[in-house]
């Protein structure tokens, strides 16, 4: 099962159905995650078992999101010492987070059903509570999706 049938169920099964209700820190905590604001890089830590999700507290809040949602993407996919992971490894665990960030922050179930077409790029970012360029990013993503599968989608 896909990242985003992942969400979507589990979202859904939580009745999370509109972006307002994306509550990262409840959602870490529902799964058993412990979250801390600190003045200190973003990343997840396991240990003794628990993985432990440092927030850079210097950031915007908006920016703190994606920190989040990306590293509970590091502790729901992903086990060992990422740390003591090779390069390749690595960059294929950085690029999975960031795809479950994508689905987590802006879910597609959810972005289906907005008209994007009539809405700004602001508005979307405002509405999702991220940060204006990583939404970009993010519909640049649902775009190629699409087309993977074979979807005329126009924005």
């Amino acid at each position: 099962m896909d990242i985003s049938t992942r969400i979507r169920n589990w979202y859904q099964s939580h009745s999370i159905y509109f972006p307002e209700q994306i509550d990262l820190d409840r959602i870490a905590d529902l799964i058993g995650l412990s979250v801390y604001y600190l003045p200190h890089r973003s990343c997840c830590l396991k240990i003794d078992g628990h993985y432990d999700l440092v927030v850079d507290r210097r950031e915007e809040r908006t920016v703190q999101r994606v920190h989040l949602a990306h590293e509970i993407g590091h502790a729901v996919l992903h086990t060992g010492n990422q740390t003591e992971n090779i390069t390749w490894g690595r960059l294929r665990q950085e690029y999975q987070a960031r795809k479950f960030a994508f689905e987590a922050l802006v879910p597609s179930f959810m972005l289906q059903s907005i008209s994007i077409l009539t809405e700004s790029l602001s508005s979307l970012a405002e509405r999702f509570r991220v940060p204006e360029p990583w939404m970009y990013e993010r519909l640049i993503w649902q775009q190629e999706r699409v087309a993977e599968r074979g979807i005329e989608y126009c924005w």
